[in-house]
């Protein structure tokens, strides 16, 4: 079951990989920060996340795939590093 009233949400430095569809539907999450050996955010991670207003992508990203951020209507502020080579 999905904890949807979840606010902010930040991924530890021991994670690598985000799976898809891992905060689908997060309704009520406003802030993301990934930490700094995530290197793939899977597809639609973070998708249908209607109040989603930031995320902050370490450096360490070089993955966004399919639909990471789809249907993020309110997102406004997303900061992501140069070592992003696919999106």
């Amino acid at each position: 079951m999905k904890n949807i009233l979840v606010e902010e949400i930040v991924i530890p430095d021991d994670v690598t990989y985000i799976q898809s569809d891992a905060f689908r539907g997060y309704e009520k999450l406003k802030k993301v920060f990934v930490g700094s050996k995530v290197e793939t955010l899977g597809s639609c991670a973070f998708s249908e996340c209607s109040n989603l207003t930031d995320v902050i992508i370490s450096d360490s990203v070089k993955n966004i795939n399919f639909g990471t951020f789809w249907y993020c209507d309110k997102l406004k502020n997303l900061e992501m590093g140069s070592s992003v080579t696919y999106i």
